[in-house]
């Protein structure tokens, strides 16, 4: 945590009191180390802009990401101030890309995923020379140290975090970049995305050991997936990422969350590969299943019935997906009062429980070894069964 102190009185980071103790005393006095006289100049200048405006913290920390050019723009710097903090960063990246490319390339990464702390695991998978220092223990301690050093970002014994300044300026200033000269693909929210894809934890269904690399990861994954960025060439690879984070919030109970997300996740699978494609069937298998889950019965029982019919189709009557739709729209019927169809149902044998004797039982199947590819199949992801 870095401290400031304002005439005599130190605080820390909260910039609606310190833009307000700004206001009120004037003249700013900085006791910092050298290392952090950028923040010490962020958190400066964002409070001058806070004590005119009478902005909150919160809205000036969304502007920060949504419109990160205008805002800082008029964060322009005061008589005492040296530079501007767009100016200040700006000398600080060009030095770090002269001294250490594979440093700022892990930095520019981490700008693209949320503020929150990145796990060290997860950086493991970046492609290139920074992926191979990130695999070597000594070679990735100097480059974390480095950034460390610098007060480009704080780092732990399993973490490492970019402050919300520098990284709304390295979006800012990469928003174009092509990662990968053989890729032209490649721009940074795509590459976030694969690096999810490729750092994905083990499937979350009924896995508790795997919950804690999936709440980790959880604040990443959807910053990632935000609709608003251009991730369109990993279309596929976003609508896996949404149905695993699904999956993840349902097996630990909280369907409400994960319904939207299961939605996004099928109304990009049908774009991509129609309604009865086995991946676009999983995902509405397990949206079908949150709904019910919620109690959305009726509209639960329409989809269920919809995958049964299509999966009968395309796999057959006997094929255990199909199988498994058949209990779960049984659940539904049952739910809805239609007994008489439900039983009708759940006379086929099936390898999921009967509707009657454990309407909410789950049965997961194997999951899928590696991130999908643009013809991957999901049928191997663990899907719920009402």
């Amino acid at each position: 945590m870095f401290r400031f102190f304002l005439v005599d009185e130190p605080i820390t980071g909260d910039l609606t009191y310190f833009g307000r103790r700004h206001a009120q005393h004037g003249q700013l006095q900085l006791n910092l180390p050298e290392t952090t006289s950028i923040q010490a100049l962020a958190v400066a200048q964002a409070a001058r802009l806070l004590a005119a405006t009478g902005w909150t913290a919160d809205t000036y920390l969304n502007l920060l990401t949504q419109r990160t050019d205008e805002l800082l723009a008029r964060q322009a710097p005061a008589a005492g101030d040296p530079v501007s903090l767009t100016a200040a960063w700006t000398v600080s990246f060009d030095q770090l890309a002269r001294d250490h490319p594979a440093a700022l390339y892990t930095l520019t990464l981490l700008a693209w995923l949320a503020p929150e702390p990145v796990p060290l695991t997860l950086l493991t998978h970046q492609a290139g020379e920074a992926g191979t220092i990130a695999q070597d223990p000594l070679a990735f301690a100097e480059l974390t140290t480095t950034l460390r050093i610098r007060g480009m970002a704080e780092v732990t014994t399993t973490t490492i975090q970019l402050h919300r300044v520098p990284a709304a300026l390295l979006r800012a200033r990469t928003r174009r970049d092509i990662t990968a000269d053989d890729d032209q693909d490649a721009t940074w929210p795509v590459t976030t995305v694969r690096l999810l894809a490729a750092g994905l934890p083990e499937d979350p269904w009924i896995n508790p050991p795997s919950w804690p690399s999936w709440r980790a990861l959880l604040p990443h994954l959807l910053f990632a997936c935000d609709p608003e960025r251009p991730w369109q060439p990993v279309t596929t690879e976003v609508a896996y990422l949404l149905s695993r984070v699904a999956a993840y919030l349902q097996t630990r109970g909280d369907a409400r969350t994960a319904l939207p997300l299961f939605q996004r996740a099928y109304r990009l699978l049908k774009d991509l590969y129609g309604e009865d494609h086995s991946s676009t069937l999983s995902v509405a298998s397990s949206l079908a299943v949150a709904l019910s889950e919620l109690g959305k019965h009726q509209q639960a029982r329409e989809l269920h019935e919809d995958v049964l019919t299509r999966r009968k189709r395309v796999l057959g009557d006997d094929h255990p997906d199909t199988l498994n739709s058949a209990s779960n729209l049984a659940v539904d019927l049952s739910k809805l009062g239609k007994y008489g169809q439900a039983r009708e149902l759940t006379k086929t044998p099936s390898p999921v429980p009967n509707a009657f004797s454990a309407t909410t039982t789950q049965t997961p199947s194997p999951a899928p070894a590696t991130s999908p590819s643009p013809s991957a199949n999901w049928a191997n992801t663990n899907e719920p069964a009402n």
